[in-house]
């Protein structure tokens, strides 16, 4: 609501204010109002009162009130209401801006004249549904536009492109949220790889506040560019629709190019107050959780994984940089061979990895103040054995021993960097997800050790993996959707027990 010493000199100066071209006006009824003064030995004197008629053709165009005069009203009070809420009574003019004494939104209003002398007030009249509007409102995004952050709210890390009009989104659990008062919401998305079977990038649309992604919308882009309808048939409101990519970055880069309502877009939901930043390989984005093989696209579901679920649970806002395959100094992307650069701490400094299973260094380096996160879980260290295998297994016990050291120091190196970044956060090692959980336990526990005589806010924890409790395997021997639920609760537990950040959810139902 506006500051009240705004309102009272823009309602006093109001009375001022002529209807512009109304020439129309409504007569008085002709009921009386009698009032009686009695007092004893003094003459009884009657007043009769005529009650004026309510102001008809009440209405509001671009925030501007208007209603037909009535004959012998001296001024006119409006009453705003929001459901059984009255928000408030004003004096007011035909011709005044109400969003001049009110927020934009959508309300009930209705007018009455005020008499004087022989003539009483009229009733309120009957009740009309208005919206005061944002004058600036679009109901496109685009272009520039799709950095309005007035308008959308990005999550993950995403970059505009502004030679293409392109805002890319390459991450897991990545993409953008919007508030808009309509029915219907289209987007234009950019798309890679639409050509191959098993990289059709998905997203998930989530519709006014719902956050199970067992609820949302599923939107399989086919084309290099193409519009899709996203929500339709909505009731004529307020909505908020939060889209996110539940496929990995390497199988797709993915843009959106424009977004579009049938009504008006509003301010977007804030930010939530706790954040997780995720890192990891292709158990942290749901690689082949569905079940099936080869692991493709339409059997992966990034939203299913540990990682979403988790935030799920303790309503926390998620980024994920995450890619299969990848290491802490080596992996299958890079053949097994140690590397310096395509790595995920190294990858990490910028914004993704792409189609290519390159780091997207286009962009430039990652702005790490952009994303405050109170909790860093990093799953890593798998595919440091796992590419490596044959040539590991050759190595004797003591150079096992050295190559197990090796990958520990890359993973303290790692968080020591974190924490430069982000001091205040608390660091989780996950392991236990993948069947070398040998290896990479030994890895996570060895680091957290090594770093809790410089932080009490580095820890391990291990959490049900592929095949356990029954589980079973999706592809590649990947966990699946049941034992993602389980280790979800295992980390949010975790969490909460060395934040006191509360879980607000229960288990999603799969």
């Amino acid at each position: 609501m506006k500051k009240l010493a705004i309102f009272l000199s823009l309602a006093f100066l109001s009375l001022g204010i002529v209807s512009c071209g109304l020439a129309t006006t409504v007569s008085t009824t002709t009921t009386e109002i009698v009032t009686t003064t009695t007092e004893p030995e003094v003459t009884t004197t009657t007043t009769l009162l005529t009650v004026l008629a309510a102001p008809e053709n009440l209405d509001v165009v671009d925030n501007l009130v208007s209603f037909a005069a009535v004959d012998h009203a001296t001024r006119y009070r409006i009453r705003l209401s929001q459901g059984e809420s009255v928000v408030g009574e004003w004096f007011v003019a035909p011709g005044f801006d109400l969003s001049l004494i009110a927020d934009y939104g959508v309300y009930d209003i209705q007018v009455k004249a005020i008499g004087g002398g022989a003539y009483a007030d009229s009733p309120y009249s009957a009740k009309v549904s208005i919206e005061l509007v944002d004058p600036d409102a679009t109901d496109t995004l685009e272009a520039e536009g799709l950095n309005d952050y007035t308008m959308i709210r990005w999550i993950g890390r995403t970059w505009y492109e502004t030679l293409s009009g392109r805002r890319y989104f390459w991450n897991t659990a990545s993409g953008f949220d919007v508030t808009f008062s309509g029915t219907e919401l289209k987007a234009t998305f950019y798309a890679t790889n639409t050509a191959v079977a098993g990289k059709h990038p998905f997203l998930v649309v989530l519709v006014d506040g719902e956050e199970d992604p067992t609820k949302g919308i599923t939107v399989e882009l086919t084309q290099g560019q193409g519009e899709y309808t996203l929500v339709t048939g909505l009731p004529d409101g307020t909505h908020t629709v939060k889209v996110l990519k539940r496929s990995e970055a390497q199988d797709s880069d993915t843009a959106v190019l424009q977004v579009v309502t049938d009504g008006r877009f509003l301010a977007p939901t804030p930010v939530k107050d706790f954040r997780i930043q995720y890192i990891g390989a292709s158990t942290s984005v749901g690689y082949g959780d569905l079940g099936g093989s080869p692991k493709t696209t339409n059997n992966s579901n990034g939203l299913l994984c540990y990682t979403y679920l988790t935030s799920y649970l303790l309503d926390a806002e998620t980024s994920i940089f995450a890619s299969s395959g990848w290491g802490l100094t080596r992996g299958w992307n890079t053949g097994g061979q140690a590397s310096a650069t395509q790595t995920i701490p190294a990858a990490y400094e910028y914004y993704a990895t792409n189609a290519q299973n390159y780091v997207v260094t286009t962009p430039g380096q990652w702005d790490h103040t952009d994303y405050q996160p109170d909790v860093i879980v990093i799953a890593l260290g798998g595919n440091d054995f796992s590419s490596n295998s044959a040539a590991y297994n050759a190595l004797t016990d003591a150079q096992k021993l050295a190559y197990q050291e090796t990958v520990t120091d890359a993973l303290v190196a790692f968080v020591t960097t974190l924490r430069a970044y982000h001091p205040d956060a608390y660091v989780v090692l996950v392991y236990g997800l993948m069947s070398e959980a040998t290896h990479v336990r030994n890895v996570s526990i060895n680091a957290a050790l090594r770093l809790s005589g410089e932080t009490d806010k580095v820890s391990s924890l291990a959490v049900t993996g592929a095949g356990q409790s029954g589980t079973g395997f999706g592809s590649d021997g990947h966990p699946t959707v049941a034992a993602y639920i389980l280790a979800a609760g295992q980390l949010a537990d975790h969490i909460t027990a060395i934040t006191g950040r509360e879980q607000v959810r229960t288990d999603i139902d799969f």
